[in-house]
């Protein structure tokens, strides 16, 4: 077996906190964090000692990381599907060819016989 115990000071709680609040305001307390801030403190500091020191499953660390994510709810309780959003990566091109000519004509700019 194995044991590992953390504990966290308030002090590093509230910076790691503010650190990850997506609010305009960080340092107010909002959400789930001003309704059971005991709760989300113990939270916290479990994911830290998870995310270094625990082995998870790939279903666990899925579950971890859609446990962060911002989910809008209808009226009736059920969760709004999110959309993906695809990134826009930029087409490649090739990079232009420098001639000889120009390769020559930067030399005699740092040439010795040229003042």
């Amino acid at each position: 077996g194995f044991k590992k115990t953390v504990y966290w000071t308030k002090q590093e709680i509230e910076a790691h906190r503010i650190a990850n609040n997506k609010d305009r305001d960080k340092t107010k307390l909002s959400g789930v964090w001003a309704s059971d801030y005991n709760a989300m403190a113990r939270k916290t500091v479990l994911r830290n000692l998870l995310s270094k020191w625990g082995i998870l499953s790939i279903e666990m660390q899925e579950a971890t990381t859609s446990d962060e994510r911002v989910q809008r709810v209808q009226e009736d309780g059920s969760i709004i599907a999110e959309t993906e959003v695809e990134e826009d990566i930029p087409e490649r091109k090739e990079a232009e060819v420098i001639s000889e000519e120009n390769e020559d004509v930067q030399t005699g700019l740092f040439d010795a016989s040229n003042p």
